[in-house]
Formats: C-alpha cells, structure tokens, sequence
C-alpha cells in the first residue's frame, strides 16, 4: 500500500477568470493541493500544470474537461515549473496532437523529487541516530512522490519575453527561476491574469530546496524582486487560493526569508558547522516544530531548505566556506 492519496475540500471546477476554469487536482496526504488552470479558447486550450503521476490526477482532469466540454485533441499543456506535482502527470495525459510549453529544453531535465534526494536521506538518517528519534524509510509506501513520470515527452521551450496566445489572452512570458530552475510565469496585460504557478502563493511559502551548486535562495529572491510590480488585477498559483495582491504577497515573502535567514545567522554565530546539525537546531528554536514530531517530508525538505541557507550566506560572502553543502 502507498501513502494515501487526497482531494481538495473545495469545489473541484471553478472559473476564476473569463474562459479560465480552476480544476483542483488530487495530491499525497503530505501536500497540498495541486490547482491546475484551463484557458479556454476557440481552437486550442491551454491546461496550466498536470499534478502528480497518479491515475486521480487525470481522472480529476478527464472529468473538469468533459464538463468544459473541452476534447484532449484540442489541448495543449504550459508547465510553470517541472516538480512532479506539477509536472509528472504529463505521463498520464500526453498525445500526439499536444503541444507542451515549458521552460526546459529537454523533459529529462526535471527536477529530482525531495524523496529521491540521496544525500538529505544519509543527513536525515544520522540526525535521528545521534538524536534517538525513529527513521524508516519504505520506498514503495512513498512511490508516489518519487515518481518523475515518463522521459519521452518532448517540450517547446519558452524563454524571457516571449509570447502565448490562447483566445483573447496574450501571455507574456517571464523567466522566473529559484524555486525550480526552469520555472516561468505567465502575464496578459490587458485582462491583468498573473500565472505564478509556485513562485508566489497567496497563502503559504514557496520551498527553496537545493538542486544544484547555484545561489538559488539568492535567484529566487532576485526573481521576486522581477515580478513584484507587474500590474496583476488576478494571481493564479500553484496551490491555495488565487489571490490580488502580488506587491504584498512578494514583500512578505520576502520578510518571511529574512527571517529564516536570521535564524541560521544566529545558529552559525554558535560556531555549528556540520549542516545536519544546524538543520536539527533550527527544530530547537522558538515556536518551531520539534524534530522528532515531523513526518519523513518534512525532516527531508528541512535539510535540503537548511542547505539553500547556507548556499546562500556562503555566496553572499557573509560567511566563510566552511560547510559541507550538498544539493539533492
């Protein structure tokens, strides 16, 4: 048996824009729901992200499409970003007469799954042992979140200021990495439709998990920075609720980083150096969760964000490079 697969408690179809419907796409008991977007138009339409590699995602799709009256021969797809909430359902969709955009240049390029992340697994691994707090891992109870979905696809790259018109929208393309490197945002000005797929949410934080040798807490925050003034009367998002002010929305995200930020200062001012051990430290402080009451996800994400922290303290030259920093 894998780990139990859940629905959104809200209504699964909703329109929040003229010819844009909501489709809420069932997700992992340790995520939240995923929100696909269909843009309507008169030929083609554009399905905005394609949830998880699971038999629900596209039976939650089929079912919005069949009340949309929409025929999958006339779709095509936009990933925002390539995480396997987003992107791995591609597998259960994907047709010859389907045009899928993205910011990659090849679909093998996606990113690693947080529970595929090796080298977070051997640091969560001793943090439980030097801690006394359990550690099992079943590969095949987590399967679900492992799973990338399908190489053979192949994607039509979209790049910085380029265009996608679906009916009356004209999407300008906006290159917007640090979340995920290949991640893009979407923006029509004249209906003021924002798609921000994981880069901004309305009612949580974005994960910073590292993936790679880049600064990418510091692409990330340049890439709020990009996005914070665009005149969006509408801000479609990964998860949660769509929501109207991105200006706010960027600065307390913002915020919400220089806070985690301090906490690692204050850590580093300690003289800790062996990032496990800074990852476990932060369970220690004020109002945080303890250690050994996280579920598996969240010991794994909290090393790999603790990584991204130290990246970027360590880039910034605010510390000196004294951490053996991996990436997922």
């Amino acid at each position: 048996m894998g780990i139990p697969i859940v629905s959104g408690r809200r209504d699964p179809l909703v329109k929040v824009a003229p010819h844009i419907f909501r489709i809420d796409l069932p997700v992992t008991e340790v995520l939240p729901t995923t929100n696909s977007y269909i843009v309507i138009g008169p030929e083609r339409s554009l399905l905005i992200d394609t949830g998880l590699n699971i038999p629900e995602s596209k039976d939650a799709l089929d079912l919005a499409l069949s009340k949309l009256n929409v025929p999958w021969s006339k779709v095509d797809v936009f990933l925002t970003h390539s995480d396997l909430d987003h992107a791995a359902g591609l597998t259960q969709i994907a047709r010859q007469t389907m045009r899928v955009y993205s910011g990659m240049t090849d679909f093998r390029q996606r990113s690693t799954p947080i529970m595929c992340g090796e080298p977070f697994f051997e640091l969560v691994e001793r943090i439980c042992r030097d801690h006394g707090t359990p550690f099992e891992f079943d590969r095949d109870w987590w399967a679900p979140m492992r799973d990338r979905g399908t190489d053979d696809i192949l994607v039509t790259t979209l790049r910085e200021d380029d265009m996608l018109d679906v009916g009356d929208y004209h999407f300008e393309v906006t290159a917007t990495p640090g979340h995920e490197p290949s991640h893009l945002c979407l923006f029509d000005r004249e209906s003021g439709v924002f798609v921000a797929g994981d880069h901004v949410m309305g009612d949580s934080y974005p994960s910073i998990i590292l993936s790679s040798d880049t600064d990418e807490l510091g692409l990330y925050l340049e890439s709020l920075d990009k996005i914070r003034d665009v005149p969006a009367r509408i801000v479609l998002t990964g998860h949660g609720e769509e929501f109207t002010d991105l200006a706010g929305r960027v600065d307390a995200i913002k915020a919400h980083y220089d806070r985690q930020l301090d906490n690692i200062r204050a850590i580093l001012d300690t003289g800790l150096t062996d990032p496990a051990e800074i990852a476990y430290a932060t369970t220690c402080r004020p109002r945080r969760k303890p250690w050994g009451e996280r579920p598996l996800f969240g010991q794994v994400a909290l090393v790999g964000a603790t990584m991204t922290y130290l990246k970027h303290l360590v880039a910034t030259g605010e510390y000196p490079d004294q951490y053996e920093i991996r990436h997922k």
